[in-house]
């Protein structure tokens, strides 16, 4: 804890608790237990599991999980909250981005309110250390991270651009704000987009370049005539020959970029290597690598950030965007394009020069990895669960190996050190064996090397710049084989095969192949291309020329005018981070309004920037024509051009189809009437459906998000159990039953009876008949288990006195050993009742009852997972429950039909277990599960007894995906209807 004094100019945390919780690995669903718990309103405590801690000398917090601490403040301040090491933070339950790679230059503005504020820091790397700051201005740079341009010596005059951080420790939009950049003698003035609220932006600064000028930029920030702050830049000052800094405006979010360039030691070379650099290097570092080549430029894409996007997402549209760029410098053939990188980069470069075989014209992975699922933390969900195998084919993408064959079409040559400990060489072995019989494979194992190494005198380290690589590739290069398979999982990202485009596939997401023998094309899930032929060329059998084709019902190739502009094709995909491929733009948030569209809106934005030196754009008028949108909003939000979408404040819905309980959801949908344009709507119920978004991991590669996704904040403590519905749209964005998996809790309306019946274990009096049964119930683990042997229904109703159930339990062999109440009744066969009238997972009542009407009453105040403990001498006040058996009971000699039960719990009991009206108001929803236990048996001296060693049964109303009852959010919904 660190008291914040109005005159304070820096405030270092020094004390906290700490905890430690399992990381999720690369997948969309997100299990954090501390953020479910502040979605319960509970405090750290030592009590609960954490533990004191206190930085060490130097200031760091060491191990990984989560930091608390708390700040005392005065009076209301805002102050730039530094915190290094941190994967996510949050201030007064306000998502913040982390600085997970501790870079030390995210400077956040946020605001200290009068009293205790609380502050929760994710950490995954081992440290974090924090501290306030109080800001130099209201609105100021911070230039420790600028995107810079170097200056050539020499070269003529011109103007670039730097990309420079302004913080805005106002609570106002930042408008009307200009930057003036001089240099040389020259200035350049630069209008900057709206700055957030508190809130921190890397805006596009024009800087002119006059001929030999020295590296010094003077920035000055001016609002009309008012000076807000001034800076200064220092530009590298470089020779000709040097390996340089080239910034850029990007197309994907119109933020400024850079690479790093090494131009050739002859200008009019035709050749470009293009490398992609590893983990934490700089793309400048990764160009200086390299000697001067007399045969080709050497130019290195940043994949956004030194640790970025791994090659992949937008770390692959950077190195496609970078590599565009190259074919600009003059003489640069596009056939002569070669992609290597070292680590992290060899995992770049098997994954895009299997991705993209007709962009370079060979393929060189030194140290490389191959795929997320290998080496990088993929995660593969269980294939028998529906939610899991929804979520692997999403991710398909993701895995080299499903592309392998497209590597075939190039030569490739695989570098890598044979005592390597960061990269095992299995990586490139494995590698190498998936390749057997390329026709131009060539391998090299340094012996005794690790992951980096400069064994050779030559200019440039050789564990990347191999001479012996290079005159492979060059030699094979562009002999292409006439028979060869291309893969595309999808067409958005890698459908263009030149001649063949692919728009569309029969099942989304799943391997389509292009199979080349002989002269003749055989296709598979494929269902739209476009040809671009010189001649006739017979596909599946038919002779089709150039032009757009659709296979048809019969599997015949159909022509098409053109490619329909409001369906997937080859330059418009599906998935959810599309979104932010081009230009992503908020466009619906109210200027006024700190609300959780804007807080979600906001980390987003810091996150980006910080992740992918990247900028999410707001606008609140204009033209949107050359944007993706983003609207943001909860149950209020007009949301019927999406498939995902809050009804209300405890409701999400999927397609027309609701989503009982607080969730949050990601949904997109085409523009209308543009070919290439995507948007998004991520919504929310209420505040636990916000924060549950916001601990969404959009920013992760190789979590791979479908095209709509909905959860329950029982995701953050449950995992793929909360996720309550995934979806990939068909060809024409459209919700697709054999492609939607919906896991939602069940749901009852119970009646009110003005008429109460016998308490007699019959469910055939007149009041019950009012009441319909659920469904049947299933296994507890639902569609993964078979289902239940034997049948098992429920009904429900209410009256003035309490609520009423009832079941009927299909079963040949009634029996029952138990009499002693609160016995451990789940030993026998039984009936289960678990309710929570509050929906708060918190001091839920379970009640257990036998075929002898045994009852075990119990109070959890919280889940087992959560130490429980179950409190025996917790006792349902004037509990009433009845049996009525139909057949015989521990007769082994007959068959029975099995047995019903009856039970009333009285209203005064459960007050004592709720915060919500009771008794309940009509409209109502409260939690309820019901499940029954069944065991094996056999027959010994004329007596039942279980099986040995043998599990029992667990048959419920409403399944939890796991064995486990105690997972309230599961449970269905019980609504009082009169």
């Amino acid at each position: 804890m660190a008291m914040a004094q109005p005159q304070d100019e820096t405030i270092f945390l020094k004390e906290g608790l700490q905890i430690t919780v399992p990381g999720n690995g690369r997948t969309p669903v997100a299990v954090d237990p501390v953020i479910a718990g502040m979605i319960d309103r509970k405090t750290p405590s030592e009590a609960t599991g954490w533990r004191r801690v206190e930085a060490a000398a130097d200031g760091w917090f060491r191990g990984n999980g989560y930091v608390f601490a708390t700040v005392p403040s005065e009076r209301e301040q805002i102050m730039l909250l530094e915190a290094t090491g941190t994967s996510q933070t949050w201030v007064n339950e306000e998502p913040r981005a982390g600085d997970p790679y501790g870079y030390g230059y995210l400077s956040l503005p946020v605001r200290l309110k009068a009293g205790t504020n609380e502050f929760y820091f994710q950490v995954g790397r081992g440290q974090m250390r924090a501290s306030l700051i109080k800001p130099p201005a209201p609105v100021s740079f911070d230039t420790r991270d600028a995107t810079l341009p170097d200056v050539v010596t020499g070269a003529p005059a011109s103007d670039a651009w730097a990309g420079v951080v302004i913080r805005n420790a106002q609570d106002e939009w930042g408008e009307g704000i200009e930057v003036t950049a001089e240099h040389g003698g020259q200035s350049r003035t630069t209008k900057v987009p709206h700055l957030w609220p508190l809130g921190v932006r890397k805006v596009p600064v024009n800087v002119p370049r006059p001929k030999d000028a020295d590296g010094k930029v003077m920035l000055t920030l001016r609002k009309g005539g008012e000076v807000l702050h001034k800076a200064e830049l220092n530009l590298r000052v470089v020779k000709p020959e040097e390996a340089r800094r080239v910034t850029f405006i990007s197309r994907i979010d119109q933020s400024v970029q850079y690479y790093g360039y090494l131009p050739a030691s002859d200008p009019k070379v035709t050749s470009v290597i293009l490398s992609p650099h590893g983990a934490s290097v700089e793309a400048l570092g990764q160009a200086q690598a390299y000697g001067a080549k007399t045969w080709a430029h050497v130019v290195a894409p940043t994949n956004r950030r030194p640790y970025g996007f791994d090659w992949e997402e937008i770390g692959r549209l950077d190195l496609l965007e970078v590599r565009d760029l190259a074919l600009e410098i003059p003489g640069v053939n596009p056939d002569e394009v070669y992609i290597s990188g070292h680590s992290m980069g060899g995992h770049g470069s098997w994954i895009n020069g299997a991705l993209f075989p007709f962009e370079f014209a060979g393929v060189g992975p030194c140290a490389g990895w191959a795929s997320f699922f290998t080496y990088g933390g993929g995660r593969r969900w269980d294939a028998t669960d529906p939610m899991g195998a929804l979520l692997n084919r999403v991710s398909q993408i993701h895995d080299t190996m499903l592309f392998k064959d497209n590597l075939r079409i190039n030569p490739v040559y695989v570098l890598h050190g044979d005592a390597d400990e960061t990269v095992p060489v299995s990586e490139a072995r494995n590698m190498r064996k998936a390749l057997e019989g390329h026709p131009a494979l060539g391998f090299h194992e340094e012996a005794g090397q690790g992951h980096w190494y400069d064994t050779d005198p030559a200019p440039g380290a050789n564990c990347l710049d191999h001479a012996p690589m290079w005159e492979f590739l060059r030699a094979n290069a562009l002999n292409r084989p006439d028979d060869y398979t291309l893969t595309t999982i999808d067409p958005s990202i890698n459908g263009n095969f030149g001649w063949i485009t692919v728009h569309q596939q029969a099942e989304p997401y799943q391997p389509s192949t292009i199979t080349v023998a002989k002269g003749e094309a055989t296709t598979a899930n494929i269902t739209l291309i476009s040809l671009d032929l010189g001649e006739t060329m017979k596909v599946d059998g038919q002779a089709l020329t150039s032009g757009h084709w659709r296979r048809d019902g019969a599997g015949q190739w159909q022509r098409l005018d053109e490619v329909p502009t409001d369906e997937r094709s080859a330059v418009r995909g599906g998935r959810f981070k599309d979104v932010f491929y081009h230009r992503p733009t908020v466009v619906n948030l109210d200027r006024d309004q700190r609300d959780y569209a804007f807080q979600i809106a906001r980390f987003w934005a810091e996150t980006f920037y910080y992740r992918g030196n990247g900028d999410l754009n707001v606008m609140f008028d204009g033209d949107d024509s050359d944007v993706n949108p983003i609207y943001i909003g909860g149950p209020d939000f007009e949301s019927e051009s999406f498939a995902a979408a809050a009804n209300s404040e405890t409701e999400m819905r999927i397609g027309s189809d609701p989503l009982p309980g607080a969730g949050a959801g990601l949904s997109i949908s085409p523009v209308p009437g543009e070919p290439d344009r995507m948007q998004a709507l991520v919504s929310y119920t209420d505040r636990a459906g916000a924060l549950t978004m916001a601990r969404l991991p959009i920013w992760t590669p190789g979590a791979a998000f479908p095209d709509v996704f909905v959860v329950g904040p029982e995701m953050l403590r449950d995992g793929i159990s909360g996720v309550r519905a995934a979806a990939i749209l068909d060809s024409q964005y459209r919700l697709d039953p054999k492609m939607t998996v919906v896991n939602t809790p069940k749901a009852y309306v119970a009646p009110f009876w003005s008429q109460e019946p016998p308490m007699d274990g019959d469910l055939s009096h007149e009041s019950w008949q009012l009441s319909p049964w659920t469904d049947d119930f299933v296994d507890i683990e639902g569609d993964k288990r078979p289902a239940p042997r034997f049948r098992t229904r429920a009904k429900m109703g209410w009256s003035e006195s309490g609520l009423w159930i009832g079941a009927e339990m299909e079963e040949p062999h009634v029996w029952g050993t138990l009499t002693e109440h609160d016995s451990v009744i789940f030993y026998d066969n039984d009936f289960e009742v678990f309710i929570d009238p509050d929906d708060d997972a918190l001091n839920y009542g379970e009640l257990e009852l036998n075929a002898l009407n045994t009852t075990w009453d119990l109070l959890l105040p919280r889940p087992y997972r959560e130490g429980g403990p179950a409190v025996d001498s917790w006792e349902i006040k004037g509990l009433r429950t009845a049996v009525k058996i139909n057949g015989t009971l521990n007769d082994p000699s007959d068959e029975d039909e099995g047995w019903s039960c009856t039970i009333h719990i009285p209203w005064r009991s459960l007050k004592e277990i709720s915060k919500v009206a009771v008794p309940p108001q009509p409209g109502d929803r409260w939690r309820i599960n019901f499940s029954r236990v069944q065991w094996q048996h056999l027959v010994e001296n004329g007596k039942y007894r279980k099986v040995p060693d043998t599990k029992e049964d667990n048959w419920v109303w409403s399944p939890q995906g796991v064995v486990d009852m105690h997972q309230p959010e599961m449970w269905g919904y019980l609504e009082f209807a009169r």
